[in-house]
């Protein structure tokens, strides 16, 4: 009889549950089944996504109560680990040149199987013997359209821009996953706990999820896209470089990005700096 792997991402937002489907499946045997079980609606169109884009078997799809359990025959068509998740028909490229305050920066859109859209801003010529600077961004609508000073989000963006104008050369990658991948709805709610005393981390926990939901295979994708593999990576975070790294980008440097602390958000870059292993500056986190 076949194996049964279950992956429950109940309270998880997509694209939490088609990464976390995906992921399994890459590490299956053929002929093993797979039950994603959800509560997101979303999840009703983006796991038949998946499945018709890795050309195997969806079983069946049951509800109940809300709660949606898909049934996956997994198979030897399914794609390679290698495989991109990136759509790439179209007559029109997103291409297009974009003056900012920061210099005049070349957009790309690139549009993942789950329907969400990332970006990557560049700058100059990504040829060369050097790494490339690259900032790695997940949205963070309150931070960088609302300047929220709840967190670093929107001054980071900047001072990223910023800096790889003043190279001359780089990239921005901007990643829809907010709420370090939980979603908007859900950070809000965290939010909402963390009004009451809660910190960044047990706010996330409290819900169900997560203190960090990202995934950054669709970054590697990206980077390779636009023929990036070795970068300096301007980031506090080493999971990211860790992640960076096993999808085959080569990290040579990570270097600190330490943006718009103040006394709203100094609790939140603690939380992140003692319970998240994110690399803050002492002296920068107090100044």
């Amino acid at each position: 009889m076949a194996g049964v792997r279950r992956v429950d991402v109940l309270g998880f937002h997509c694209p939490v549950p088609v990464h976390e489907a995906r992921k399994a499946l890459k590490s299956m045997n053929s002929g093993e089944i797979l039950e994603v079980i959800s509560d997101d609606p979303e999840s009703l169109h983006d796991i038949p996504a998946l499945v018709s884009r890795l050309n195997i078997t969806l079983e069946s799809t049951t509800e109940n109560s809300g709660e949606y359990t898909f049934r996956i025959i997994n198979s030897e068509n399914k794609e390679k680990s290698n495989s991109s998740t990136i759509l790439r028909e179209e007559n029109i490229p997103a291409d297009a040149r974009l003056p900012t305050s920061h210099g005049e920066f070349r957009i790309r859109v690139f549009h993942e199987e789950n329907g969400l859209d990332h970006v990557a801003l560049t700058l100059g010529d990504m040829q060369g013997p050097d790494p490339v600077l690259v900032r790695v961004h997940s949205e963070c609508l309150t931070g960088d359209a609302f300047s929220s000073l709840r967190c670093d989000c929107g001054p980071q963006l900047d001072a990223a821009l910023q800096a790889i104008s003043e190279r001359g050369w780089g990239a921005l990658i901007y990643l829809r996953q907010e709420g370090r991948g939980i979603g908007l709805h859900a950070k809000i709610q965290a939010y909402h706990l963390q009004d009451k005393g809660a910190d960044t981390l047990d706010a996330n926990l409290h819900l169900g999820l997560p203190g960090d939901a990202r995934n950054y295979e669709i970054a590697a994708e990206i980077l390779r896209s636009i023929g990036v593999s070795k970068i300096a990576l301007l980031s506090n975070n080493p999971d990211k470089v860790k992640q960076l790294q096993e999808h085959g980008i080569d990290v040579k440097e990570r270097m600190s990005l330490i943006a718009g602390v103040g006394d709203t958000n100094r609790d939140y870059l603690k939380t992140k700096q003692e319970r998240m292993g994110h690399e803050i500056d002492e002296k920068q986190l107090n100044q």
